[in-house]
């Protein structure tokens, strides 16, 4: 099995505030509300926070450093977490 990497000279690994921004882009509002996000604030960033460290697992680098391959991107965390709040908060009503 090959695999195609496509290296992007821009490319960077996120922070995690950084990485914050950019996954809950993706989150719907109608699935976590803003009342939700200060209610939840700790657990949601708990939460956040796990995937995160996935996300940093899942960077592929080369041998100078620079990042060749995200196998998980911010998109798709985003809409892991939506995923997962939209389970959480359907089944705690």
């Amino acid at each position: 099995m090959y695999i195609c990497i496509i290296k992007n000279k821009d490319m960077k690994s996120l922070n995690f505030e950084e990485f914050i921004e950019y996954t809950w882009d993706y989150v719907s509002e109608n699935v976590v509300s803003d009342e939700y996000w200060d209610n939840n604030h700790e657990f949601i960033r708990e939460i956040t926070y796990n995937l995160y460290r996935l996300y940093e697992k899942n960077i592929i680098k080369n041998s100078s450093g620079e990042i060749i391959l995200e196998k998980l991107d911010a998109k798709m965390c985003g809409k892991i977490l939506e995923s997962t709040f939209l389970t959480i908060i359907r089944f705690n009503n």
